[in-house]
């Protein structure tokens, strides 16, 4: 707070703009209920999960609920049903209209390409703003905060991201539960083997991605890439849910005396899974 203070150079009541949102950040503490989006026990429940995500996004879009923050680390599953978490970022569509209006929300590298593009310009306004301030040593950048651009989030905007996460997932994973492909290369992510059944979808479903931005018919809809999921899952062969693995034991080095004290629980060695991300929030005093 006392940062986006300083960015504005005045008091939060006596700012010509009133753009500024005030937020709190609440802090939960809580045990764990559900199982993250990646630990996944089979191809089958991962599709099913996508499917009702898009069930459950289309759900808040028809009561003017925008999510805007789409990222792995935002899903969970529960006996095989997906399920949204963390609406830190959804944000209520007005009346008579199919968008929200912010500096542009989202998680890297998940946000679709037309909000990234104007977040990347209005970020770079906000930096050319402070180095003039700093050589002016003025407190004032309201004209630079003035040229920020106002950022639209469509549903169609949530949809890509949710194909980034569904890309990313059948070229990371080589099997269930946070099982690492041995083709994962994070620059060019090729589809693993595991996943190799599920290209037809990722080609139609980047198909209507490019509709979208060219404004072409066929552009991305609930309707057309929930219909595309449930027909592919009637096709996929039935799967055994994997087991859990066990979790490996720890191995002291031979050479060095064992830190392990009798009574004290192993260490366990997390499983593979996504790396965390931050969400972003561009706020017009983000310095």
């Amino acid at each position: 707070m006392a940062c986006i203070r300083d960015g504005y150079g005045a008091l939060l009541g006596d700012r010509p703009d009133k753009r500024f949102c005030n937020r709190y950040h609440w802090r939960l503490l809580l045990t764990p209920c559900r199982d993250p989006l990646w630990d996944f026990s089979s191809r089958k429940e991962l599709i099913c999960a996508f499917c009702d995500f898009m069930v459950a996004h289309e759900a808040m879009i028809q009561q003017r609920v925008l999510y805007g923050d789409l990222s792995p680390n935002n899903f969970v599953i529960s006996e095989g049903i997906g399920y949204f978490i963390d609406f830190d970022h959804a944000s209520i569509i007005k009346e008579g209209e199919t968008f929200t209006v912010s500096f542009g929300t989202g998680t890297v590298p998940y946000i679709s390409m037309c909000i990234l593009k104007k977040m990347s310009k209005n970020t770079d306004i906000i930096k050319k703003s402070k180095t003039t301030i700093d050589a002016k040593k003025s407190n004032s950048n309201t004209n630079s905060i003035a040229q920020l651009e106002l950022v639209e989030h469509n549903s169609s905007d949530d949809l890509e991201s949710l194909f980034y996460i569904f890309f990313e997932f059948v070229s990371k994973y080589g099997g269930a539960h946070g099982t690492l492909a041995p083709t994962w290369d994070k620059t060019t992510m090729p589809v693993s083997e595991y996943f190799t059944e599920f290209k037809p979808i990722i080609n139609e479903w980047r198909t209507r991605i490019h509709r979208t931005e060219s404004n072409l018919e066929g552009a991305i809809i609930h309707e057309h890439i929930f219909q595309m999921l449930a027909k592919f899952i009637t096709k996929l062969n039935n799967e055994e849910p994997s087991p859990l693995p066990s979790p490996p034991l720890p191995v002291a080095p031979p050479s060095a005396p064992s830190t392990h004290h009798t009574g004290a629980p192993p260490i366990v060695q997390p499983m593979a899974g996504p790396s965390l991300r931050r969400s972003l929030r561009l706020s017009a005093g983000q310095t």
